[in-house]
């Protein structure tokens, strides 16, 4: 049984993760900045560690693995990329314990922090990152903290693109619109990109936490087929067993959606996706990622299809009263 530490574990990704872990009867640890929404960690045996990335009490001695998934994909302000997901990895990475046993660090990263591919090309993960986000910059400085470390710890970064499966909040809202009988377009030219379904990605932070992923590696993890928007879209309609119609929205429209969405943000609570940041990467032409690497050096094929991926998802909304 190995002893093993999370952040951001009650997150989407990171309670799939300690779900299977537990399975597995490892010894898991959550960071957590709130205990109150660590119950479902609790119900799984987990235990729960209350502090910050870079401040709260002593982490655990004598760890295995460190999957490091914790930070921020939307902000108020531009600093914050950068103090979570930035400065906060780094301050995780100097709290780590000093001693003879040194844990795998495991990394979550995004394709944002490569950048956009060509059309005809995937990125591949060392062709020069080009991020043209502020999130993308902010996790490509992330992975740089990670990576600076690989001479006294056994660091993987993994990257991937939108995930989606049960309990993914990040969906729901387009496949509610699908329902309706509305597929929403960005832009009038398909945009590819890279997906993953759940299960594949906890495959692969699994994968890449195994002697075999070396150290000071970079891996893309997700579905070598790249996929659009309408094909989510027109896969989910299938499964709603409703006719959807595509809409288009020009860029302009939503770029003036994005400042009138960010004009009244002061007086909201929440950050949407609709702000500048994520609109610049809305634009790209695509997001498609080369998995060539993690197939050879970690042996990860996805496993998972988006029809049966997306069954699973749409049942799972479903069943809890979502859609």
């Amino acid at each position: 049984m190995r002893s093993i530490l999370i952040t951001g574990a009650t997150g989407f990704i990171g309670g799939h993760l300690a779900e299977r872990l537990r399975s597995r009867g490892e010894a898991v640890t959550a960071l957590v900045r709130d205990s109150a929404r660590g119950r479902f960690l609790e119900s799984l045996g987990v235990r729960l560690l209350q502090g910050e990335l870079n401040a709260g009490p002593p982490l655990p001695e004598n760890l295995d693995v460190v999957f490091h998934l914790a930070g921020l994909t939307r902000a108020r302000r531009t600093e914050e990329y950068y103090i979570v997901n930035e400065k906060g990895t780094a301050s995780l990475l100097d709290r780590l314990p000093r001693g003879n046993r040194r844990p795998r660090f495991v990394y979550l990263s995004t394709t944002a922090a490569g950048g956009p591919s060509l059309p005809d090309r995937p990125r591949r993960e060392d062709d020069p990152a080009r991020p043209v986000s502020e999130y993308g910059r902010s996790k490509l400085l992330a992975e740089g903290e990670v990576l600076a470390r690989r001479d006294r710890l056994p660091v993987s970064v993994v990257r991937v693109g939108p995930v989606y499966g049960p309990r993914d909040p990040g969906f729901l809202d387009y496949f509610k619109y699908v329902r309706r009988g509305v597929l929403l377009s960005f832009g009038r030219q398909p945009r590819p990109m890279s997906v993953c379904y759940i299960d594949d990605l906890v495959d692969g932070l699994l994968a890449a936490a195994e002697p075999a992923a070396g150290a000071g590696e970079v891996f893309n993890i997700g579905d070598p087929v790249p996929r659009t928007f309408e094909d989510l879209g027109r896969a989910a309609a299938g499964l709603l067993g409703v006719r959807a119609r595509r809409i288009i929205l020009p860029f302009p429209v939503i770029r003036t959606a994005v400042f009138f969405a960010e004009a009244v943000r002061p007086f909201t609570r929440s950050v949407g996706i609709a702000n500048r940041d994520k609109y610049k990467e809305y634009r790209q032409k695509a997001w498609v990622a080369d998995m060539a690497k993690a197939k050879s050096r970690l042996g990860f094929e996805a496993s998972w299809s988006l029809e049966k991926g997306l069954e699973k998802t749409i049942a799972w909304y479903r069943d809890t009263g979502r859609l």
